[in-house]
């Protein structure tokens, strides 16, 4: 049986824990009241010998006390253009309201404004005027590892903390194994070679193509993408060497010493690489890092991929790389401007057999969606925590 002085004991512990702000207090009453509902009062009564009155109090400190100490916390996230529902089932489990949304545009994004946190792939803009009108908002989720579409500056003056998924292997994979689809399509003519198939013909002889093996493969950014890349490439038998520039390393110096890949200058990096693959952040630096200069000291039959950012090759210049002979071919899986209608010299870019244009694929695939969608989760829910616990 359990003596009347205990109730007097949970109260006790309870009155000693920090003040719970209104908003857990209120969603507290409505969770674990609830919950305690279900016994019965009058078998608890029997057993314990206490009054109805004194039960009710019991049983509410109880729940007082369960509640402060599981912190499960009354909050509601928006996930925007999710690829995988690992995280929101994850936020459910830790008692988080989630409200799931396809690509938010500003207007639509206006309407989410009582939010505690939100959670966004590349499709989404988080911008200073969302987040001046959303005055709860704590944490912005970033599902991925770039965050151009997001307004750091002014989320960092307004205290607003913004997290992305960590270093996941399989996200790093898959954008790798993406760029060596562009890499091994055009080196052997893949999209016009299924074209003739599709047209009735058989033109074997016309579509000879060159090896991997033996190729200098030159790497933009050897981050955790980057460094995927240089193993991948290895194994194909492909030298591998990175573009030495700061500014488009994508790496720590520190990093960098660990890793066996040599490091060239710009002109040097240009003029000795057989295929340059780009895994850089989009910064000041790097935007246009790829213009007709550029192309110009390449050699004529290089072959450029893009599955780091949209920006980082100037399109228009590429353009009219491809169509003089300045070089070989191009892969782009990401473009300076996406969604909605294509630019002009993007559907000019896509007619040419020599360029290979993906929506944005590199890491869309189930295995990283899940991984990724886990990850941000679980930053949001411990930023989220921990703003909770500096407002007590």
């Amino acid at each position: 049986s359990l003596p009347s002085s205990n109730c007097r004991s949970v109260a006790s512990a309870f009155s000693a824990l920090p003040p719970l702000p209104l908003r857990s207090r209120e969603s507290l009453w409505r969770r674990h009241l609830r919950a305690h509902r279900a016994h019965s009062c009058s078998c608890l009564r029997a057993l314990c010998g206490m009054s109805a009155r004194r039960l009710r109090a019991l049983q509410l400190c109880v729940a007082l006390a369960t509640f402060a100490q599981n912190r499960t916390l009354a909050f509601t996230v928006v996930i925007s253009d999710a690829a995988s529902r690992a995280g929101a089932d994850y936020l459910r489990q830790k008692g988080v309201s989630v409200r799931e949304t396809g690509p938010l545009s500003p207007e639509l994004l206006q309407e989410q404004v009582d939010a505690d946190a939100i959670i966004v792939a590349s499709s989404t803009k988080v911008t200073q005027d969302y987040m001046q009108k959303c005055a709860r908002l704590k944490v912005v989720g970033r599902a991925g590892a770039g965050l151009d579409n997001i307004d750091t500056e002014f989320a960092a003056r307004s205290g607003i903390k913004v997290v992305r998924a960590g270093e996941g292997l399989v996200s790093a994979a898959s954008v790798a194994e993406m760029a060596f689809l562009h890499m091994l399509s055009l080196l052997r003519s893949a999209r016009p070679a299924h074209e003739s198939i599709a047209a009735n013909t058989w033109r074997r002889r016309d579509f000879v193509g060159n090896s991997l093996t033996g190729k200098r493969l030159g790497i933009v950014g050897l981050g955790r993408i980057g460094k995927q890349v240089a193993a991948m490439a290895k194994a194909f038998g492909m030298e591998v060497s990175a573009l030495a520039r700061a500014e488009a390393a994508g790496a720590s110096a520190q990093s960098k010493a660990q890793e066996d890949v040599p490091r060239l200058q710009w002109d040097e990096f240009l003029r000795k690489s057989d295929i340059i693959t780009i895994h850089c952040p989009l910064t000041e630096q790097t935007r246009n890092l790829f213009d007709a200069a550029a192309f110009a000291k390449m050699k004529d039959t290089a072959i450029v991929v893009n599955c780091g950012r949209g920006g980082i090759v100037d399109e228009d210049a590429l353009l009219q790389a491809l169509q003089s002979g300045g070089i070989a071919a191009a892969g782009l899986d990401v473009l300076r401007k996406e969604g909605g209608e294509l630019e002009s010299h993007v559907l000019e870019l896509a007619k040419l057999p020599n360029c290979l244009i993906t929506p944005h694929l590199g890491s869309s695939t189930h295995e990283a969606a899940e991984e990724v969608a886990l990850q941000v989760a679980e930053a949001v829910f411990q930023a989220l925590e921990q703003t909770e616990t500096a407002d007590v």
